[in-house]
């Protein structure tokens, strides 16, 4: 038995894919990398993998499939995480290439802007998932 898993967050698929982002050391157009590795049993992190759910349990290496992007001009490699946050800041400051400097200093506002995004859209889907149920119990769909 084979055990794979592809580990992308749901919340940066589309944007992974479809979003444009740019090397803040030489302004060239970052491309998705993809880094597999195996992770064994004994591994400390191998049971954040193991979880599947609804009762199956994987048995021996699981290969993860994992993605970051990459320069394709100067290789420099940085998770999405980190690259949101540079995106942030290169939109803010209307260029592409930021010294180590620039970076440091809009690092926190560009987290805490990102923060306010992720709460304003859980709220927005909340209310969305409490208008939806409100409309099935209304209409008495699923009885």
């Amino acid at each position: 038995m084979e055990n794979k898993i592809l580990s992308i967050p749901f919340g940066m698929l589309i944007p992974m894919a479809f979003g444009k982002f740019y090397c803040h050391k030489c302004g060239e157009r970052l491309k998705r990398n993809s880094v597999k590795r195996t992770v064994k049993p004994g591994d400390p992190d191998y049971f954040e993998y193991n979880k599947i759910g609804r009762g199956k349990v994987m048995i021996g290496d699981v290969e993860v499939t994992e993605y970051d992007l990459k320069c394709p001009n100067c290789g420099h490699c940085v998770g999405y995480d980190a690259q949101r946050i540079v995106a942030k800041i290169q939109k803010k400051l209307s260029k592409k290439i930021l010294t180590d400097k620039e970076l440091q200093e809009h690092t926190a506002e560009a987290k805490a802007k990102m923060a306010r995004e992720t709460a304003i859209l859980s709220a927005v889907l909340a209310v969305v998932v409490l208008l939806a149920i409100f409309v099935l119990a209304y209409f008495g769909i699923g009885r």
